[in-house]
């Protein structure tokens, strides 16, 4: 199965400020203190925040222009695994490939419910501890999937970015 773009292509301005960003800030500085990695559907302001706190990134795309526009500045770059994949089966699959140092996954990208039930599979076989976060978790297509986790929090100051913990 593979994804529609959608007309009309335009990145956002790289200066804008995201909701998740109070939230994803001080998990990956525990990330990048504890040297885990990261895991993420959907680059960009929560890639260019990971690789600057100097953490590994496995991060997969599916749109093939803002896959594009986000390599040019990032290409080549010694912390970043980057994925595009179009096709849904192989985009959710993605999971599988976490290294077992992961220690943050955050699905803010297409197919969130399969992409939080893949999460879920993988995080047992992680090394430590792992969060989940959701962005823009309020969608009530997300209710069933965000059920499979045990603790569900949002954090003081966000509105609509999920921490979730099995």
């Amino acid at each position: 199965m593979a994804f529609g773009l959608a007309s009309g292509f335009a990145p956002p301005p790289s200066d804008g400020i995201f909701s998740f960003v109070p939230v994803l800030a001080p998990l990956l500085a525990r990330m990048a203190e504890q040297g885990g990695a990261y895991l993420e559907w959907g680059m960009g302001r929560s890639t260019r925040m990971a690789l600057q706190a100097g953490i590994q990134v496995v991060s997969v795309e599916h749109d093939p222009h803002w896959f594009n526009y986000f390599m040019d500045e990032h290409r080549g770059h010694p912390n970043l695994t980057a994925h595009l994949l179009a096709d849904l089966d192989q985009y959710v699959a993605i999971a599988r490939t976490a290294p077992a140092n992961t220690g943050l996954i955050f699905v803010d990208g297409v197919a969130r419910p399969e992409c939080l039930v893949a999460a879920s599979q993988v995080i047992p076989r992680l090394a430590s501890r792992c969060d989940v976060l959701l962005h823009d978790a309020r969608d009530p297509a997300y209710v069933d999937a965000i059920g499979i986790y045990q603790h569900t929090e949002y954090p003081e100051g966000d509105t609509d970015t999920l921490l979730l913990t099995l």
